[in-house]
């Protein structure tokens, strides 16, 4: 078991994860998952996966999924905390349930190519990263922006802040 007070500053583990980044209700999300921060997952798997598909896997995303890939969280919607909400960071899960083209779609509106990285939203969004490491969520038509980093979009989905729709 890890002790928030005995993490609180600098990266962990070589990957650029800063506790002090994440909100309270991130970190009590995460831990009920059972992140730490200093997890290290190997994607060597998933990052085969995404590249068959077709994706682009970035420094950022592998980043990200090596630290926070295969986690399922639980926390309260953002309209109504009363009501829970669910994500996982499956990629190559969230990779089979989206089409590429879709995928592709919203790369042009946001300018920048997109990998999966979860899904978001009850499961009804696919979670995508740019090759900067900022994350949208999409399905369909609708695009919204989670976050510059994927701490900040962890933040965003734990902590309940309404995510910013991208025109």
């Amino acid at each position: 078991m890890w002790e928030l007070q005995g993490v609180a500053t600098g990266c962990q583990g070589g990957l650029g994860v800063t506790v002090e980044n994440l909100g309270s209700k991130a970190l009590r999300c995460l831990r009920a998952a059972g992140w730490s921060p200093t997890r290290r997952r190997d994607i060597a798997d998933t990052v085969a996966a995404l590249t068959d598909d077709g994706y682009v896997v970035s420094p950022a995303v592998e980043k990200f999924l090596a630290s926070f890939g295969g986690l399922s969280l639980s926390y309260p919607h953002y309209r109504d905390p009363t009501l829970a909400d669910r994500c996982h960071l499956d990629a190559a899960l969230a990779a089979e349930n989206v089409f590429a083209e879709q995928v592709s779609y919203w790369s042009s509106r946001v300018g920048s190519e997109l990998c999966p990285v979860g899904e978001a939203f009850g499961d009804h969004m696919t979670m995508v990263m740019t090759d900067d490491g900022a994350v949208y969520a999409g399905f369909d038509e609708t695009l919204v922006r989670l976050g510059n980093s994927g701490t900040e979009a962890l933040n965003t989905l734990c902590e309940g802040v309404e995510p910013e729709p991208v025109a």
